[in-house]
């Protein structure tokens, strides 16, 4: 019946998330750690066999996290913050070519460990998790990914000359484009088809939960503001042509 159709459906909504999560991890593990730190040399036999016992241990700590794990909107707390840090430097690695792998690696690590620290004080102290907690892991985060962004080496020249050749960034990257034209396309035109963008998915996914909630006028200005979001994008994509 319905039921078992809605069984059925987030159950393999659910199924699709988990095994995401897990490839998408052991692939990180796996290429930007393992294969570029580790072991380079080794054949694709071995690093799919290292890539499954990944996904193993992913499982297993997962499941140790879910087991103390009481309120969901704990865990989401938990995962904001965490990925709050690295936002920024996420952000900047396509302006300033200084920014390395460790920087990212620092950024995200710095995060993780920062608000584990948090939950223990908060936990110990017996008070909730609030916003001013989490937004600690935001500054000391950019502190120390900017720290170990300027003690560590800076990617090969060649490869940032071949990632701006390829991409043509904006900001500070004018040692590279000496030999390159550079993107004629104004940043704030980009940033405007950026806006556009994420009107017209942001706005039509609240829209259509409005309306299936029954609550029809804001669901109805939603996606109004989506399609008038799209045409404007449009317009402006084919201008280019």
């Amino acid at each position: 019946g319905l039921l078992g159709l809605l069984f059925v459906t987030f159950l393999a909504a659910f199924m699709s998330t988990i095994t995401t999560h897990l490839n998408w991890g052991a692939s990180y593990l796996v290429n930007d750690i393992y294969k570029r730190f580790i072991n380079k040399t080794s054949s694709d036999s071995h690093y799919v066999l290292i890539s499954r016992l990944f996904t193993v241990i992913i499982t297993v700590i997962a499941g140790i996290f879910a087991l103390y794990i009481k309120n969901i909107g704990k865990a989401w707390i938990f995962l904001w913050a965490m990925s709050a840090g690295i936002g920024l430097v996420l952000i900047l690695r396509w302006f300033w070519w200084r920014i390395n792998a460790w920087s990212e690696i620092t950024a995200l690590g710095t995060s993780i460990f920062t608000i584990i620290i948090i939950i223990c004080y908060t936990h110990l102290e017996g008070i909730n998790l609030e916003l001013k907690h989490q937004v600690l892991v935001i500054p000391i985060s950019i502190i120390a990914w900017i720290t170990a962004t300027f003690l560590t080496k800076p990617e090969p020249e060649d490869k940032l000359q071949m990632f701006y050749d390829k991409v043509k960034p904006w900001g500070l990257w004018s040692s590279f484009s000496i030999n390159t034209v550079a993107n004629s396309e104004s940043l704030k035109s980009v940033l405007l088809e950026w806006i556009l963008g994420v009107g017209v998915v942001l706005t039509a996914m609240t829209g259509s939960g409005k309306l299936l909630l029954g609550v029809y006028k804001t669901g109805l200005i939603l996606i109004f503001i989506s399609a008038i979001s799209l045409i404007a994008l449009i317009l402006k994509l084919l201008k280019k042509l």
